[in-house]
């Protein structure tokens, strides 16, 4: 995670279901869906105002920081979200081992 976000918050909006993290008076956030206890993080975006600054990679994590903390599964539909999996692989075991095959070939 880039240093300048460590201490940035996220936040959870239910309404929207998204995961949504402030940065410069812009907002980016991840979409997720809920079936059986298990989250689906279906979209991510980072607005180009904020772009290559390493936002969505930290809202990645910081989002599966929280996911770890609260012990849920979650299955990365979101491209950004897989190729973070797998530059990350230790975060492949909170994700249900039927998909762990797709991953590996995205």
């Amino acid at each position: 995670m880039k240093e300048e976000f460590i201490y940035t918050p996220i936040n959870i909006n239910h309404a929207e279901n998204r995961f949504e993290m402030m940065v410069d008076g812009y907002m980016a956030y991840i979409e997720f869906e809920i079936h059986n206890g298990i989250y689906s993080l279906t979209h991510t975006i980072s607005p180009k105002e904020i772009g290559g600054r390493g936002v969505a990679s930290s809202l990645i994590e910081k989002v599966l920081i929280y996911l770890n903390a609260e012990k849920r599964q979650f299955i990365p539909i979101c491209p950004m979200v897989i190729n973070f999996i797998q530059k990350h692989p230790e975060w492949k075991k909170w994700i249900p081992k039927q998909y762990h095959e797709e991953i590996d070939k995205a």
